[in-house]
């Protein structure tokens, strides 16, 4: 016989696995097939403080903070493939060697996204799935808006190491702001 859950008790009591994600950026596929892990940032709501002659109140704030990044790592391919769609994508917002280059990415008209005007190709919604224990398809996505890297890790290559250890960089990526949805089944 079935027992039937109290009205306040979770009808599911799995822990959320740290290795079943997947990360998916728009026209960058190298990149989501080696990642090894991303840090979703922080929510921070400011506290306000109110002093009165007794004591000390402390209120919630009304204006939501966000961390500045959102991180990711991942396993430099042999071609470098993946590191230089990272790199040609910063090159290409703000290059170092000619603006013809920069021209190129800007070919299309500014368009106006949520959070503000993007210009076609610079910023890109990047989408990281996570899969639960009960399910082998997506279950919650979180999405980062009009985001674009901002830092890209150096490339530490060592002789002197005994073990042949594989090669990883991290990328730092600026967004306007994410949200998380959860896919009900």
């Amino acid at each position: 016989m079935a027992r039937t859950p109290r009205p306040k008790e979770p009808l599911n009591n799995n822990s959320l696995q740290e290795n079943k994600f997947e990360l998916v950026i728009a026209d960058l596929y190298h990149v989501m097939y080696k990642l090894t892990s991303c840090s979703i940032p922080g929510i921070s709501l400011p506290v306000l403080r109110m002093d009165t002659p007794f004591r000390v109140h402390h209120l919630a704030g009304y204006k939501l903070s966000f961390d500045e990044t959102f991180d990711c790592t991942f396993e430099v391919d042999e071609e470098l493939k993946n590191y230089d769609e990272i790199s040609n994508w910063m090159r290409g917002i703000a290059p170092t060697d000619s603006a013809e280059k920069h021209k190129m990415l800007l070919r299309e008209d500014i368009r106006y996204v949520e959070g503000g005007p993007d210009i076609h190709g610079v910023m890109k919604d990047i989408r990281v799935h996570i899969t639960t224990n009960s399910y082998a398809t997506s279950r919650h996505e979180f999405i980062f808006q009009s985001a674009f890297p901002s830092k890209l890790s150096k490339l530490e290559f060592k002789s002197d190491s005994e073990d042949s250890q594989v090669l990883t960089a991290t990328v730092s990526f600026s967004y306007s702001k994410f949200e998380h949805s959860a896919n009900r089944l």
